[in-house]
């Protein structure tokens, strides 16, 4: 089973015990709303951190990387699908 949650970094916290309940129900979390930070809740805190990991990645990737794709990027390697 498959379930859609807002997730992002803003949310992450208070998201532990809803997706403990589903790894524990063998129910696969996917990310909705994973951009918020840039697209609803600008001038939050990861605004100042984002453009120092998007130069940083970009320089060690030789091509361009975005904020957007940094998010994305942080829901990868927390293991979640995201739908944009």
């Amino acid at each position: 089973m498959v379930l859609q949650i807002e997730l992002h970094p803003y949310v992450w916290k208070a998201s532990q015990p809803v997706l403990s309940y589903m790894k524990e129900c063998n129910i696969l979390a996917t990310s909705y709303g994973g951009l918020a930070p840039l697209a609803r809740f600008s001038g939050g805190p990861v605004d100042p951190v984002l453009p120092g990991i998007a130069a940083r990645l970009s320089q060690s990737c030789d091509k361009p990387v975005t904020e957007a794709q940094v998010l994305q990027l942080w829901l990868r390697k927390k293991g979640f699908p995201y739908v944009t």
